[in-house]
């Protein structure tokens, strides 16, 4: 608002409302008096309040101001002093003249910086924002107005009503023709009021406000209420490019217009599943028609809801089914293996990227950009599916198997189908498009880590602390970008950056020492920065809080040494020593290995000869119970020649994930020394109750077949040439490389024995004799069905035997290629699942299982394709589809063609070389050499099939060397 100089130094300047009947506002400003304030008329008897008014004045102003308001006659009415400190707003103040309210609402602003006041020109600035002139109003209160703004429809059945009127008098409210009021109101100090109305039936309604005791006609508002939307009806699909009967619901057109009913107005939308396809406004009539987005050939069924305008949501319609037979191609998906960074983002930083997708069954299947540059040729197979490298078939132009180069892409698929155009002409169908970003741009290396303040223990900033999983802080990447963090180069940490490139992270526990910490950043395309600068940490070990001594124990004479110790997971456990008991002692009985609350949770009974150190406690917590038991595997496992410890601790976390997260563990560790004697035994007797334990038990320097008896005891890794009976408790066993004996009962325990050639025992308890059976097991499998009570018995590596009581004949056995399925006739609801094992051993003699040649090949060819051991069952699925009449070669393609196989090394594409190529990586784990791919690909120009190489390739002498032998058999289960 722009102030003109009227003399003396006041400056004036009035605002003009036309639509209010030409009412105005005078504002005077005396500049060379401030004292003398702003002078702020209402004129004309006008009714009007001004809602934010903000004055901009010089420097020189910048002090107390006085701001006085006056009525139409010229008479002060009401005043306030403001403290008009830099930038301090100074609130507001009401006048209430004879002829009506006006409102003020002020800010002081320092404007030093801002070239607005103009003194010497004779001009003064003074902005006056959002002035308002009031009217007595009624409508819905904000919250309440659903759907359409301003519509007068809401989906509230109780919707909240506000409005204006004199200020703070009383008001009766009506609803509809109703002759007395059903509430009274007041309105504010400032004229408004709010109004809360019952539940309303659907239909229109008035709500009507006078003054209280006044016949005046008041203020009214007319509005509908609309509590539901009924599922949109009628859904059609259009026929003009139906094939064949239109009743079929058949159409050619790959973007078919679909039409229906609803309220007029309604947003309807289009879903195929989740998928929005379309939307689209009902006309006055109802009818709306949407235009689906691109879809493939195949089969759909559609649903639509619509939205109305009161903002109801509908239930879904009921399902429009068709099928698309466009016979165009399906629009290309960039293939796992060459989605690299963030899945399914659209960017990648593989140049050749693998795209796939479906055609028509054996049609020729051309992959190009938006510029019309062909980037793949391919055949789609019997079933239709089609895979294109980029690049990699030979057919195209040399600079058309060029990589790509960083930038987006828009790439399509097409084939040429004959007969579907003008004159039965050729005509090229187009698939819809996928857009593709290559990007192999490394990001920029982050900020160095830093030690947050809440890990820095000891002197701050001094880069050493007592913390051994240290939280680090960092900045410098990209926003979102995914943040790693090496210590000493192994990965410790990973998490998220926020939208600025900041980023906190807890690392792994790290090992007291010096460590060299680097950050690096991925983006979304899997590119990875350069290491950032390091942060040279120093972690040393906490001093513990000096415990509550716990005071020498004798235990039949025996000393038990107890102490604390801190384990694995950073808890505060206690160590356990028991010399060995020599001769003349009678034993050390009921030593309580681990107490809670007074209360023994686990505890040992030593026999003469055997002597015990233990360390354990109780845990909870996920992370802290992983991090105690997987340390004690790695600790007690460091100097075993018989160590298997990657098998021990894969084993040990199969069994952690079993458990819920609410529950605590009991963990301990041992490690058992002894003289010869060769009967000596443990006990390890757990409290049961549900509380689960676990220990570790170390008996590689206890003597030859010691005895470790478990009650209770929920999970055991057992190292060294020892005897393990599981108890009668359901209950994990897992071994190492050694010899072990393991003995537990048929009630769903699992024993994953190892490398060693060990000996499995299972109770069945008391099983009726029979005569003797034949000396073999059959391969034809008798059905014997897996119940809740299945027992594992896993043999791992090595010759294994598993030991049942009584005579062959007391079960039945049945062989299915990759394990053994043992009942017992007395019991048949028990069974045991027998893998890896090679022989049965009964009280009448020794069964071998029978493994033929081919089964040495599948597992070999396990190895080959996929890079890791058969699953058991996955083994048994194989070679009972080669006694069903597939070939070794069928074997290999299937295995290939696996998800798992073309993530491991690639897709078959119907190029006889590029496939040939690929059976020899998967069978012999080589290139394929020029001689050999020459006259493979020749038999294939003469109509050999790529399954009949691959049968020939099963059956060579090379495949010989690449067998596995039973005895390196270690299937997963």
């Amino acid at each position: 608002m722009l102030f003109s100089h009227i003399g003396s130094g006041y400056y004036s300047s009035s605002y003009i409302d036309e639509d209010q009947g030409n009412k105005y506002l005078s504002i005077t400003l005396n500049q060379a008096a401030k004292d003398s304030g702003v002078r702020i008329s209402a004129q004309d008897g006008s009714s009007f309040g001004i809602k934010s008014l903000k004055l901009i004045v010089p420097q020189s102003l910048m002090a107390d101001v006085k701001v006085i308001g006056y009525d139409s006659n010229g008479s002060p009415i009401a005043s306030k002093t403001f403290n008009t400190a830099l930038n301090d707003p100074f609130g507001s103040v009401q006048f209430s003249p004879e002829d009506g309210t006006l409102t003020f609402n002020a800010e002081w602003k320092n404007v030093s910086a801002v070239s607005l006041i103009k003194p010497t020109e004779g001009n003064f600035y003074f902005s006056l924002d959002d002035i308002v002139l009031q009217t007595n109003t009624l409508q819905f209160a904000a919250n309440s107005d659903t759907g359409v703004k301003g519509d007068a429809i809401t989906k509230l059945s109780s919707p909240a009503l506000e409005g204006y009127a004199e200020a703070s008098v009383e008001l009766d409210v009506y609803l509809d023709d109703a002759s007395v009021a059903f509430a009274t109101v007041d309105s504010n100090a400032e004229g408004y009021y709010s109004v809360a109305l019952p539940d309303l039936d659907d239909g229109e309604h008035t709500v009507t406000v006078r003054l209280r005791n006044s016949d005046d006609a008041g203020t009214s508002f007319t509005f509908t209420v609309d509590t539901k939307a009924d599922a949109p009806a009628e859904i059609g699909l259009d026929s003009t490019y139906a094939i064949g009967d239109p009743a079929d619901k058949v159409t050619s057109d790959f973007t078919p217009d679909i039409t229906g009913t609803a309220e007029k107005g309604a947003t309807v939308t289009l879903y195929n599943g989740e998928k929005k396809v379309g939307e689209a406004v009902a006309n006055s009539l109802g009818n709306w028609k949407i235009t689906t987005t691109e879809l493939n050939d195949g089969p759909y069924s559609l649903t639509a809801r619509q939205v109305d305008v009161a903002g109801n949501e509908s239930a879904a319609s009921a399902p429009l089914e068709f099928t698309v037979k466009s016979g165009r191609p399906s629009t290309p998906v960039l293939s796992e293996s060459s989605d690299s960074g963030v899945k399914d983002d659209g960017i990648t930083n593989d140049v050749n990227p693998t795209f796939t997708g479906t055609a028509a069954a054996n049609a020729t299947v051309s992959l190009l950009d938006s510029t019309g540059k062909v980037l793949g040729i391919g055949s789609a197979n019997g079933d239709g599916n089609w895979s294109i490298r980029v690049g990699d078939n030979m057919t195209l132009d040399p600079e058309d198997r060029q990589p790509l180069k960083d930038g987006n892409y828009k790439i399509h698929a097409q084939v040429l189908a004959m007969g579907q155009g003008v004159e039965n002409q050729p005509v090229i169908l187009k698939s819809g498009i996928v857009r593709v970003e290559i990007d192999t741009v490394n990001p920029d290396a982050p900020h160095a880590p830093a030690l947050a303040e809440a890990s820095d223990s000891g002197t701050k900033g001094d880069n050493i602390t007592n913390v051994t999983a240290p939280t680090l802080n960092g900045y410098g990447a990209d926003a979102y970008g995914r943040v790693a963090i090496y210590a000493d180069g192994k990965l410790v940490a990973s998490t998220k950056a926020n939208e600025e490139g900041v980023w906190s992270v807890k690392t792994d526990t790290l090992a007291v020492g010096k460590h060299t910490l680097t950050a690096v950043q991925f983006d979304a395309a899997g590119n990875v920065s350069q290491a950032s600068e390091a942060l040279e940490l120093t972690v040393e070990r906490a001093v513990s809080p000096t415990p509550t001594p716990i005071p020498p124990a004798v235990d039949n004479s025996v000393p038990v040494l107890v102490k604390p110790v801190t384990l694995p997971g950073g808890t505060i456990g206690r160590e356990i020593n028991v010399p060995i008991v020599t001769a003349g002692q009678t034993g050390a009985s009921d030593i309580s290995l681990v107490s809670s609350g007074g209360k023994a949770l686990l505890t040992a009974n030593l026999d003469v000869g055997l002597g015990l150190s233990a360390s354990g406690g109780l845990v909870s917590g996920t992370d802290t119970m992983l991090k105690t038991l997987i340390g004690m595997i790695e600790a007690a496992n460091k100097t075993s020649v018989t160590a298997n410890i990657a098998k021990m601790i894969m084993d040990g976390e199969q069994y952690l994930d079993s458990l819920a997260i609410a529950q605590s563990l009991v963990v301990e560790t041992m490690s058992l020394t002894g003289t010869t004697a060769s009967s000596s035994a443990i006990d390890l007797v757990g409290i049961g109750g549900g509380q689960q334990i676990a220990v570790v038990v170390d008996g590689a320097a206890a003597p030859a077949a010691t005895g470790v008896n478990l009650s209770n005891i929920d999970f055991a890794a057992i190292i060294g040439a020892i005897n393990v009976h599981g108890g009668g408790n359901k209950v994990i066993l897992s071994g190492d490389n050694a010899a072990q004996g393991f003995t537990v009962g048929s009630n769903g325990s699992k024993v994953f024995a190892g490398g060693g050639a060990d000996m499995l025992n299972i109770d069945f308890g008391s099983a009726t004799s029979a005569a003797v059976r034949a000396a073999t097991v059959s391969t034809t499998a008798t059905v014997i069905s897996e119940s809740v009570t299945t027992t594992l018995l896993h043999g791992g590596a090595g010759l294994d035997t598993a030991a049942f009581a009584g005579t062959a004949a007391d079960y039945t056995i049945a062989h299915h290629g990759g394990y053994t399925l043992v009942s017992s006739k007395a019991a048949p609801d028990q069974v045991a699942k027998v893998v890896n094992v090679e022989s049965l051993r009964f009280s009448d003699g020794v069964i071998a299982v029978e493994s033929d040649a081919a089964l040495h090949t599948l597992a070999g060819l396990y190895q080959d394709v996929l890079g890791r051991q058969a699953d058991a069952d996955g083994f048994a699925y194989w070679a009972d589809r080669g006694d069903a009449g597939l070939s070794l070669g069928g074997v290999a393609l299937e295995l290939l063609s696996s998800a798992e196989g073309v993530a491991r090394l690639g897709a078959l594409d119907g190029n006889a070389a590029h496939d040939i190529g690929l059976l020899y990586r998967a069978v012999f784990d080589r290139t394929a050499d020029a001689g050999g791919l020459d006259f493979w690909t020749g038999h294939m120009d003469k109509g050999m099939t790529l399954q009949e190489v691959a049968d020939q390739l099963m059956h060579s002498a090379e495949i010989v060397g690449r067998q596995l032998d039973v005895a390196d058999w270690d299937f997963t289960v």
